[in-house]
């Protein structure tokens, strides 16, 4: 039993592992394909961005593949560069810790004001973010002079100071410890996964070769399966009904014969019991 529930604990975790797997191989190749589409406009490499993310889930509530889905998002605002994206990225997840959203929405309500610090402004006002009006004015004299990612970083700086830390500080509360323990149990899953891969995709690739022998035989057997069941439905069911209601109507005249035969086949046989049992301990006692 213990090994037979070791084994079904082994699969679960391959499983799971297979999941997490599958979840970052997806955010991945939409990161690739996101570089590729703006041109790598922010100016950071592939890998460091993945590795932002995978530090992320170090010390924050969000998986890996999570953050990565929302700095995919976030990297569609081609006017956010690499000086201003890290921290971009972690204002990120301080805003959707303390708002209570996911990290995708995040994304798209910090890209939107990012990508035009002017019109952003009035946006994340909307939303309870307040700004001076001297951080307005030094704010649209820096966009208008050309310096975006100045005019960013007075937007990132007031809602650092609004939020900042949300997200960490989620991390260290007892469901965050845990949060966290789970996202690094799934990093081991997801490596244990890594391993079985090649099989699995082995036996994938044969069952995608095979599909029109597997669609046959699935074919064949549904079939079989199906005709038994109406045979049953059609032949066998209606007579057997019938003989039951014929039964049911003439009970008064079947009971009673019924009750004589069974009392023919029962009492001969305990006579012929009793008389076994009677040689038998006969037989004993001589």
């Amino acid at each position: 039993a213990a090994a037979l529930a070791l084994g079904a604990g082994m699969v679960a975790a391959v499983a799971d592992g297979v999941q997490g797997l599958i979840a970052m191989e997806d955010q991945v190749a939409q990161l690739d394909a996101v570089l590729a589409s703006t041109g790598g406009t922010v100016g950071i490499a592939r890998d460091e961005l993945i590795g932002m993310a995978e530090a992320m889930q170090l010390t924050t509530k969000f998986a890996a593949e999570d953050t990565l889905a929302a700095e995919n998002l976030l990297l569609t605002f081609t006017n956010i560069g690499k000086d201003v994206f890290p921290q971009a990225t972690a204002t990120m997840l301080d805003l959707a810790t303390a708002m209570g959203t996911d990290a995708k929405g995040s994304a798209i309500q910090l890209g939107k004001a990012l990508n035009d610090p002017s019109e952003g402004m009035s946006a994340l006002t909307r939303v309870g973010v307040t700004f001076t009006e001297e951080q307005k004015k030094v704010v649209n004299a820096l966009q208008e002079s050309g310096d975006m990612a100045g005019a960013q970083k007075v937007i990132l700086a007031e809602l650092s100071k609004e939020f900042g830390g949300s997200a960490e500080a989620a991390g260290t509360t007892f469901s965050g410890q845990l949060t966290i323990a789970k996202n690094a149990l799934g990093e081991v899953t997801e490596s244990l996964a890594a391993k079985f891969m090649p099989a699995l995709l082995t036996m994938l690739d044969w069952i995608n070769d095979h599909m029109p022998e597997i669609q046959a035989v699935a074919t064949v057997a549904f079939d079989t399966i199906s005709d038994a069941i109406s045979f049953i439905v059609d032949d066998v069911m209606p007579p057997l009904m019938k003989a039951f209601k014929i039964m049911a109507d003439n009970w008064d005249v079947i009971g009673p014969a019924m009750a004589a035969v069974a009392l023919m086949v029962i009492i001969p046989a305990f006579v012929a019991w009793g008389v076994a049992a009677a040689t038998a301990a006969t037989a004993t006692i001589a």
